[in-house]
């Protein structure tokens, strides 16, 4: 009534405030009125710098408790626009994984990149889970063609859409086998691509799988 709530997500912008605020946010979501302050908490993220990474992080992980919480808040969800704001990270994102690194993301450390794609994926699969509708709207309105397409723009994919063939055999090719049990990151022998688009497999096959924790 008095500019409450209003007042609690203008200060998650300030690093010293933001655990507590996304705090008081998270039980306003849970309320049966919190549909606007979804809303407003997902267009704060949309529209802060595309190199707030750890902004947009705090946000999703917030909101992700939230939609693991209850049916009624992974509904709002997709009401509000959610999985359009989500997935817009990623275009936002774009040249972030180029090697070198391109439209400022030089400047950015690729855990942080890293932290915020894996946090993108968990909230996408826990939007879904348990949610035929969810599902079904991410199928039809988002697409997972306009998915692969933001993801390609990140930039550690090549352009070609086709394999070439080839009749050279990779000299070791024993480390993709058990990607989902290692560290990617321990993996040295391995090109940042390499490992760049490593990880992106590893998300995805997690999203398909609902296996994130």
């Amino acid at each position: 009534e008095f500019g409450g709530a209003r007042c609690v997500h203008n200060i998650v912008k300030y690093p010293q405030c933001r655990e507590y605020a996304l705090m008081v946010i998270q039980q306003l979501m849970l309320s049966p009125s919190g549909d606007d302050d979804m809303g407003t908490l997902l267009g704060l993220m949309h529209s802060a710098p595309p190199t707030e990474l750890q902004l947009k992080t705090d946000i999703l992980r917030a909101l992700l408790i939230v939609l693991r919480e209850s049916h009624r808040t992974r509904t709002v969800f997709r009401k509000v626009g959610g999985f359009v704001y989500v997935t817009s990270l990623l275009v936002a994102m774009e040249k972030a994984l180029g090697c070198p690194p391109r439209n400022g993301w030089e400047k950015v450390n690729d855990n942080q990149v890293f932290e915020l794609l894996h946090t993108v994926f968990c909230t996408l699969t826990a939007a879904m889970r348990y949610e035929p509708a969810n599902s079904n709207f991410f199928k039809t309105e988002i697409q997972y063609e306009k998915l692969a397409d933001a993801i390609r723009l990140l930039g550690c994919f090549f352009e070609s859409r086709k394999i070439r063939p080839s009749n050279i055999l990779p000299s070791n090719n024993q480390p993709f086998h058990s990607l989902l049990e290692d560290d990617i990151a321990q993996m040295d022998f391995l090109c940042p691509m390499l490992k760049h688009c490593s990880k992106l497999f590893v998300y995805l096959y997690k999203v398909a799988t609902d296996s994130f924790d």
